[in-house]
């Protein structure tokens, strides 16, 4: 079955384009944030906004690669060239925090955070394999359904069908 013209991300694709949207906002906020107050809220504001825009991008774009390429489509390339973005952005990222201040934060993002493949902390940050397709024809463009197109199940907390305590933990609610 072939991915189609239009790809449909899912919730997946949603949650992305959410932080996109909160990047967007953040962005807009740091431009009123005076010169003498950027360190800080690049460190308590902008960084995490950022980082974690930039890695749902990876991810996406390294599950969109694998699974163009499963499909020898060609526009698995494009979203290869997407995941190489978003890896040397994840490292822009981590070197501006560092020099925050004269390197007053020096080694404070240096927390592996990309590359887990098990519930071990790798040694070092690896980039997620991207496989690249032989072009025979030029890719199409890469257009995506609305996320508004799509119906999210949500269940909220306090609806769940039942609760089974054990070892003296129990489901509760809690309100507000």
């Amino acid at each position: 079955e072939g991915a189609g013209p239009v790809l449909d991300g899912g919730e997946f694709g949603t949650i992305v384009a959410e932080w996109d949207a909160l990047e967007r906002d953040m962005r807009a906020v740091a431009a009123t944030i005076p010169a003498e107050q950027h360190a800080a809220w690049f460190e308590l504001v902008e960084h995490k906004v950022r980082a974690m825009a930039n890695l749902y991008r990876l991810y996406y774009a390294v599950a969109w690669n694998r699974r163009l390429a499963e499909l020898d489509d060609p526009r698995a390339n494009a979203f290869a060239d997407r995941a190489d973005a978003a890896w040397r952005e994840d490292q822009a990222l981590t070197e501006a925090y560092h020099a925050l201040e004269g390197g007053k934060w020096n080694h404070m993002m240096d927390q592996t955070h990309i590359g887990y493949t098990t519930w071990q902390q790798p040694d070092r940050q690896v980039m997620p394999k991207v496989r690249r397709v032989s072009a025979r024809e030029p890719a199409a463009p890469i257009a995506f359904a609305p996320p508004s197109a799509r119906n999210p199940l949500v269940i909220e907390a306090p609806d769940f069908d039942r609760s089974v305590s054990d070892q003296g933990l129990a489901w509760r609610v809690i309100p507000h």
